[in-house]
């Protein structure tokens, strides 16, 4: 009796150990591939999370594939991210470059369009700097006739070489001499302009000369410098002229 229980308890141990193996092995390899199916999808929603995260952390970032631009700089998609305000790209072209006209004409931020300078009325010549030249009493005489070539060669007024050709006679009054010869030199440069005529009136009246100053003095009034005349009535160099009949008709 003993015998033949010994017998079956191995045979039955046998059979529920067969039993149950399967089972416990089906389990491993249903958690074995529920956790390979996990580890399957787990990347790609991880990855998609993180890029979420780095557009919205992150634009300039989000933009590293060149779609964009700065806000005043090259057109989207020019090969890298842009600044902001115009400020150079990452990569991409400058808001500096891409303000410029395609043709390279711009406003210079001092300086003016270019061929003509400050004062010059064409040919590349600075009246300006010419008449300041022909007015001052440090030009020397000879440079002084270039000066005055140079200036009508430019296309300066008469009027305007003659005034200042007339400003540097007055300039040299301590050289009487010199002066004169600027007056009558501002005469012939135009003949409206009565100031030399003025002034050469009153050197002569200074040296007893009264006939060359009534001279000189209807010359202005043939210029029409009616103005200038009335500074005989009250200024005192005029006294040994003043009551002069011809002077006195010039006055009327």
């Amino acid at each position: 009796m003993q015998t033949s229980r010994k017998r079956v308890l191995p045979g039955v141990l046998s059979v529920l150990v067969l039993s149950i193996l399967p089972l416990a092995c089906g389990g491993s390899s249903k958690d074995a591939t529920s956790d390979g199916k996990a580890e399957a999808k787990a990347p790609p929603a991880d990855d998609g999370k993180a890029l979420d995260v780095k557009a919205v952390d992150d634009p300039a970032a989000a933009s590293g594939d060149g779609a964009g631009g700065s806000e005043a700089g090259g057109p989207a998609g020019d090969g890298g991210s842009g600044g902001t305000a115009g400020g150079p790209g990452t990569g991409g072209t400058s808001g500096a470059d891409a303000g410029a006209g395609s043709d390279g004409a711009g406003a210079d931020e001092t300086g003016g369009s270019g061929g003509e300078p400050t004062g010059g009325t064409g040919g590349g010549v600075d009246l300006k700097a010419l008449l300041k030249e022909i007015k001052s009493k440090k030009t020397k005489d000879a440079r002084l006739q270039a000066a005055i070539v140079e200036a009508e060669g430019a296309g300066v007024e008469t009027l305007e070489l003659a005034k200042s050709i007339n400003s540097r006679g007055e300039a040299l009054h301590a050289t009487p001499e010199r002066a004169k010869a600027m007056f009558e030199l501002a005469l012939e440069k135009d003949a409206t302009y009565p100031n030399p005529a003025f002034n050469l009136a009153k050197q002569a009246a200074v040296l007893g000369e009264l006939d060359e100053a009534k001279k000189w003095l209807t010359v202005v009034k043939e210029r029409k410098g009616s103005k200038l005349l009335k500074q005989i009535e009250f200024d005192p160099m005029w006294e040994i002229l003043k009551d002069d009949p011809d002077v006195r008709a010039l006055l009327k």
